[in-house]
């Protein structure tokens, strides 16, 4: 599960799926959390918990990019949802 936007971690999404693609076995499935529809996907730096650590590289993903981003990482997009403002979807290996 990559929640929180956690489809960022790295600043790389694309380096991220291919590398759970390959740790999935054939019909293994990614649930993860995107941006909103109309929002640019983009590369920013964040600090996790506030000041306490240096800037991280990471990646906000919208999920209308989701489905070509998996397709490139080896992933079949099998749903999206929303609930409570918040964008999710499942991909299969």
């Amino acid at each position: 599960m990559l929640l929180d936007g956690n489809l960022g971690i790295g600043g790389d999404p694309l380096r991220l799926l291919r590398r759970l693609c390959g740790l999935l076995r054939p019909g293994g499935r990614v649930l993860a959390e995107a941006e909103a529809p109309g929002l640019p996907t983009r590369s920013t730096r964040v600090r996790l918990h506030g000041w306490r650590s240096t800037w991280q590289p990471w990646a906000l993903v919208c999920i209308d990019d989701v489905e070509q981003l998996a397709a490139t990482a080896g992933f079949r997009l099998a749903v999206t949802e929303t609930s409570e403002g918040r964008w999710f979807a499942q991909l299969d290996a």
